[in-house]
């Protein structure tokens, strides 16, 4: 399983434009093959930084949906919106029984 954790932090104007597209592309982002959870998740402490959290089946899956017009758009939509570089970790995991 590939773990991708994104931390960001956005314009404080732009919120109100950010929310209602986190959903969209929630949605829209879960459909890919081998998506096993992929979140937006708003820091209790700042409300303009947010989490995007992914878990993919496997490699091959996740590198298809980078591949993606929705992985492009999502980028184009979102890195006008945030303050400074977000900050991107992968990991490879196993399920513990």
């Amino acid at each position: 399983m590939i773990v991708i954790r994104v931390t960001f932090k956005i314009n404080p104007t732009e919120r109100v434009n950010l929310l209602p597209y986190l959903q969209q592309n929630s949605t829209e982002s879960r459909q890919f093959a081998g998506c096993l959870n992929y979140g937006f998740y708003q820091d209790t402490g700042d409300e303009n930084t947010f989490l995007l959290y992914e878990e993919w089946d496997t490699q091959a899956n996740f590198d298809a949906f980078k591949g993606s017009a929705n992985f492009k758009a999502s980028g184009d939509v979102l890195f006008p919106l945030m303050v400074g570089k977000p900050e991107s970790v992968y990991y490879a995991a196993n399920t513990l029984s």
